[in-house]
């Protein structure tokens, strides 16, 4: 219905097309702004609860909005990045430059802030083939210099965040995000007033500015992930009892020698207030063995040596603080891993962000684990080829065909979720259906819309490998902009007058509602009833030592 609505708005007048993009701009900025309050002040969840309406709170590092998963809120970002980047660059006159240019800042940010490292390649490469497919001096300048500022601010913001958060002075965090974001703005409408001398300059010098300016923030990432400095926990009047930090590319079977520097203060004078914990984890995070060493109030090495178990892929490092209104605040100068140093912490650059970075590898959770749904998901289909087994097949289905036990409702694949519920025949209309699109766009030399088709090509990809789809809000995204790349430019005949705008209203609201309240997370509060009766179902097949 979304997709059919669109494409009538779009053939019956263009500049529809100027509400319905801006509508998802605005949507994802509003699932900004609920992503900092969830981790930060919580009036959102607050007011949901009061409500008697369902919410989710955020208690992990990496931000995941009101839809509860940091993947899929970041391809929601990804796509409005796109979607701003090709509003700022094809309407230079358009009266919204100003507030795309904040909505930018924050979507960038918060997409920094869910540490998902699929998406951020999904993004750059979009970008590359954006640029490469519709390449102009001044657009490319425009994107380059947008994404530049903003990433600059997003990292320095980051940064920040990182700082502010552990002291839980959220107000502040606030603050500093509407200074940084008038920050963005500020420079974005410098470049506004220098835009129009872009043109003059020669094509070598800008080329020849951009390759130095690439150069100077590569080696400047170098010299930052260089410059270590001691990490400084429990101080005083903190809420903090345990920090923790995750080392991966640790070898099985090897011996280890872990040496912390530590100065550490405690009102303790008969007892150990501090403890460091190293839990030796496998592939699937679980623990296999555990090692500890307690102090109080020292100045010295600490030294934890011991043997890593056939199963070790990585180690955990607990900080832990056993009374906080003892603690007066522990400072690990440095660690030393088999004598070669280790950074906990970096002057300038934000720890998590890096240890992503560094972290990709075909042998990380992430990646393996998605190959094993992917192979049951299989064993399902080959059952049910045809018409598949209806709605949330992997959900009550998965447990006939487990490798091993996992714990999802999701197969982490929207063709491979079409396979399970529609079979074959449904995957057969729905890949038709975007091949036809595709086809007429390019019939019809529709480069205007070679952003909003890009954006939706982005956000395809990524849910061919993850479950961006079952949030009913994606999906809207995903058919509107189906809808809109391809109309063709014709005279409608369905109505008129006031009845468009009353359905670009309900549009409207179907999208900032499923938006701002989380429809994703609604539809999702009959997690515990699902489980119940996949309980049920391995009781019925008799595996009862599999559901004990």
């Amino acid at each position: 219905m979304i997709y059919l609505l669109t494409k009538y708005l779009v053939q019956k007048e263009d500049k529809n097309i100027d509400w319905i993009i801006n509508t998802i701009i605005l949507c994802s900025t509003i699932l900004c702004i609920i992503g900092i309050d969830n981790m930060t002040t919580k009036f959102f969840t607050q007011g949901l609860e009061a409500l008697n309406l369902p919410y989710v709170l955020n208690p992990e590092a990496r931000m995941f909005s009101s839809l509860g998963y940091a993947n899929s809120f970041a391809i929601i970002l990804a796509v409005s990045i796109i979607l701003i980047l090709d509003r700022m660059v094809n309407h230079k006159s358009e009266k919204y430059q100003t507030l795309y240019a904040g909505s930018m800042f924050l979507n960038v940010a918060c997409l920094v802030l869910t540490y998902s490292r699929a998406v951020m390649l999904f993004l750059a490469l979009a970008i590359v083939i954006y640029l490469f497919v519709k390449y102009h001096k001044n657009k490319f300048i425009t994107v380059f210099y947008t994404l530049m500022i903003n990433g600059i601010l997003s990292i320095f913001y980051v940064m920040i965040w990182n700082n502010l958060i552990s002291k839980e002075v959220y107000l502040i965090i606030w603050l500093v995000t509407l200074i940084i974001t008038i920050v963005s703005i500020l420079f974005q409408k410098i470049f506004d007033i220098l835009y129009s001398k872009i043109e003059t300059i020669p094509t070598k010098f800008y080329v020849g500015t951009i390759v130095a300016i690439m150069i100077v923030a590569v080696l400047a990432l170098w010299i930052g992930t260089k410059l270590v400095v001691p990490l400084t926990i429990f101080e005083p009047q903190t809420s903090n009892e345990t920090v923790k930090h995750k080392i991966s590319n640790i070898e099985s079977n090897t011996d280890y020698s872990f040496k912390f520097d530590i100065n550490a203060k405690s009102t303790w004078e008969d007892s150990d207030n501090y403890k460091i914990v190293i839990e030796e984890e496998n592939k699937y995070y679980d623990k296999v063995a555990s090692h500890e060493i307690t102090f109080n109030n020292c100045d010295e090495i600490q030294e934890l040596n011991f043997k890593t178990s056939e199963e070790t892929i990585e180690v955990a490092i607990l900080f832990e603080s056993q009374n906080k209104t003892a603690q007066l605040g522990l400072t690990v100068k440095s660690l030393t891993i088999n004598d070669k140093e280790y950074p906990l912490k970096y002057r300038y650059l934000p720890k998590t962000l890096v240890d992503k970075v560094q972290s990709i590898n075909l042998n990380s959770k992430s990646v393996w684990e998605r190959g094993t749904f992917y192979i049951d998901s299989i064993k399902i289909i080959k059952n049910h080829f045809l018409f598949g087994l209806g709605g949330n097949a992997w959900k009550y289905s998965c447990i006939d065909v487990k490798s091993y036990n996992y714990a999802s409702t999701e197969a982490h694949s929207y063709i491979l979720q079409t396979l399970m519920d529609y079979g074959i025949v449904a995957l057969i209309v729905l890949i038709s259906l975007i091949i036809a699109v595709l086809i007429q766009m390019i019939k019809n030399k529709k480069t205007n819309y070679l952003g909003i088709g890009i954006a939706l090509a982005l956000l395809i990809a990524h849910s061919c490998i993850d479950f961006n789809m079952s949030f009913f809000f994606i999906m809207l995204i995903a058919f509107t902009l189906l809808g809109i790349v391809s109309s063709k430019k014709e005279e409608a005949n369905m109505i008129n007058g006031k009845k468009d705008i009353i359905i670009m209203l309900i549009m409207m609201v179907v999208l900032l509602s499923s938006a701002g309240l989380g429809i994703g997370q609604i539809m999702g509060s009959s997690k515990l009833e699902s489980f119940q009766q996949a309980m049920v179902n391995t009781l019925k097949r008799q595996k009862y030592d599999y559901a004990v």
